[in-house]
């Protein structure tokens, strides 16, 4: 029983992203402008997207999360909620001085870090049971579940820095690219889709009949969290980048 349940979860959300796809034509659909690059298989931090001069090597990244809702609706189901997660790098405040590429290949590693946290909150959220639900139930399940994708996220983030520059272990950076290559492999049907992305670029819903919940804006952590690494996400860019247009 389980496993009918896992695979109709997973056929609805292929039908959703087909559905998405005839929404616009394929070309229409983007990962990156001027400002920003998100997150998709392929797509890697190069010294061309850090566009302020500055000294060192510091690449902005964030893990940005919308969820979309039917309009006039109080009671629903969850898989008629449309949530998008999408890995970021803001090119238009990433800042190097010199193309290093150690540290652009450590750049890219947190950049995985947010694919792999993404990808396992968006597995727990088409794991919902289909079952009605009120709006305000929903969208806290939601924020609940971005705030343990933010944990898992900032618990990787720590272990790699400590890794890398503390305790400065033998093929840290080799022995971390090789796991996250291999987690990502095990979990490409959770991978951040195209539209997740187009979504963030057009910062308006994308279906129509659906308007953002307010409800469920980025969560603010501890804020200490940005002196643990030069590249760890902080909120204020979080929630100030993601309406800047």
């Amino acid at each position: 029983m389980k496993f009918l349940i896992l695979n109709l979860k997973i056929t609805i959300l292929v039908i959703q992203c087909f559905w998405t796809s005839i929404l616009f034509c394929q070309s229409d659909l983007l990962n990156q402008d001027s400002d920003y690059l998100f997150w998709q298989n392929g797509s890697r931090i190069t010294f061309d997207d850090y566009k302020v001069q500055h000294t060192g090597v510091h690449a902005e990244l964030a893990l940005w999360t919308v969820l979309d809702l039917p309009q006039n609706t109080s009671e629903m189901r969850p898989t008629q909620m449309r949530f998008y997660i999408a890995p970021v790098c803001a090119r238009l405040i990433s800042r190097a001085e010199t193309n290093d590429s150690l540290l652009i290949a450590v750049d890219n590693i947190y950049f995985d870090i947010l694919e792999l946290s993404a990808r396992s909150a968006r597995a727990k959220l088409y794991s919902l049971p289909d079952s009605l639900m009120s709006t305000t139930e929903l969208s806290k399940k939601f924020m609940l579940i971005v705030q343990e994708m933010h944990e898992n996220r900032l618990r990787m983030n720590r272990k790699f820095y400590n890794d890398m520059f503390r305790n400065k272990k033998e093929n840290a950076l080799k022995n971390w690219q090789k796991m996250l290559t291999d987690d990502l492999s095990f979990t490409t049907k959770w991978s951040t889709p195209l539209v997740d992305c187009h979504r963030f670029l057009q910062n308006i819903p994308i279906e129509s009949g659906f308007e953002e919940d307010i409800h469920s804006n980025a969560i603010l952590l501890d804020i200490n969290e940005q002196v643990l690494s030069r590249n760890i996400w902080h909120a204020e860019f979080c929630q100030i980048s993601r309406f800047k247009k």
